[in-house]
């Protein structure tokens, strides 16, 4: 009896491989965690762009259809403030009475520091964007009407050049299956006005976005699911 205790004793200790290869593992883990918490910081505003972006475009969709007329959301493509663009945000909506004539529904917002809306390739400017980046879809790049505060002002805004996403008057998106890519980036010298931004995107991982859906809505999703070159279709 004692010899056999001994030996179940002895088959439920560890040997020393084991223990080796459990300490292993936990270092190994411990190594991806700390990868994880040291990216936690671009990654979390990351998320916060990705959120703060679809409540622009949800805007822009309510507003549409509580006035009753077509709406568009603005993202700063301009270089007169290198500070704004593809970070800086506006919705504006169609004057009922005057068609072409734009009224600002917001003040306008900005991305987290260090986050991007990505435009494609050939609207890149001074950026450096590495191989295999996938960007943003279906926007419009050539407006840059002047906007109006209110319906009753008679002196706009300063004009400035931007990609736009638009909704019908029933907040139903011109642009359905677009894709809106945003990317962690860094600014590798000082900002000059009248100049593209010198910026750096080097982690085509790190990033996320979210799709347009035909009745307004939006698609959240992260890389994985974003389309790159060669995907997209024409």
């Amino acid at each position: 009896m004692f010899q056999r205790t001994t030996r179940q004793a002895r088959r439920s200790g560890f040997t020393l491989v084991e223990l080796l290869a459990v300490i292993g593992i936990i270092a190994i883990m411990g190594g991806i965690i700390g990868l994880s918490f040291s990216g936690g910081g671009s990654m979390a505003s990351l998320g916060s762009g990705q959120r703060l972006a679809s409540s622009t475009f949800q805007l822009a969709r309510l507003t549409a259809q509580g006035k009753h007329t077509n709406s568009k959301v603005l993202i700063y493509a301009d270089n007169a403030d290198p500070s704004k663009t593809w970070r800086y945000m506006m919705v504006v909506y169609e004057d009922p009475d005057t068609p072409g004539r734009w009224i600002a529904a917001s003040e306008g917002t900005y991305l987290p520091k260090g986050v991007y809306f990505i435009p494609e390739v050939g609207d890149v400017g001074a950026a450096d964007i590495a191989g295999g980046f996938k960007y943003s879809t279906g926007y419009e790049s050539d407006f840059n009407d002047t906007i109006y505060p209110n319906l009753n002002s008679n002196v706009g805004l300063e004009a400035f050049d931007s990609y736009s996403y638009s909704y019908t008057s029933r907040g139903l998106s011109d642009q359905p299956g677009a894709q809106i890519v945003f990317a962690a980036g860094e600014i590798t010298g000082p900002l000059v006005a009248d100049t593209n931004p010198p910026l750096k995107f080097e982690n085509q991982y790190a990033l996320v976005g979210f799709y347009l859906r035909r009745t307004g809505g939006v698609t959240m999703v992260e890389s994985n699911d974003l389309l790159g070159e060669g995907e997209l279709e024409d």
